[in-house]
């Protein structure tokens, strides 16, 4: 699922005069952080409803930021929340489609959903939350 942010086009012009003034390094750090933020509620909804599979699910349950590397059609910043599984390759084969079956259901068995949900019930509040932030790391850095 991709949340796209557009406007904020005042925020926008101040992170650009700092990546000019101060550093790319310091513009990057203020953008991450901001979407680490605005994607916290997510995350820890994500977790919390994790199946409980040995406590294996919501423990697998990670966030982290993308590059272009990571994601070729990428536009802009961008950070994933995922499920990382461990192991041989056959037991993450199996968890993968144990989770699969858990959040899509399967022949016989209902969705029992608990990605999507994490999601649906931020989604509204990502954008106010990102921008917050970001607009504190930039009158902080600025003065």
């Amino acid at each position: 699922m991709i949340v796209q942010i557009n406007g904020l086009s005042e925020l926008n012009a101040k992170l650009h005069q700092i990546r000019d003034e101060i550093g790319n390094k310091e513009a990057g750090g203020v953008l991450y952080s901001s979407l680490m933020f605005a994607s916290t509620p997510m995350y820890q909804q994500a977790r919390a409803n994790a199946p409980f599979l040995t406590g294996v699910i919501k423990g697998s349950i990670k966030r982290r930021r993308l590059t272009k590397g990571d994601s070729a059609n990428m536009d802009g910043a961008a950070i994933a929340i995922y499920v990382a599984l461990k192991g041989s390759r056959q037991s993450r084969q199996n968890a993968y489609y144990y989770i699969f079956h858990e959040e899509y259901g399967a022949r016989g068995r209902p969705p029992i959903p608990f990605i999507r949900p994490a999601f649906d019930d931020n989604i509204g509040n990502a954008e106010s939350r990102f921008a917050e932030k970001m607009g504190q790391q930039i009158d902080k850095i600025m003065g």
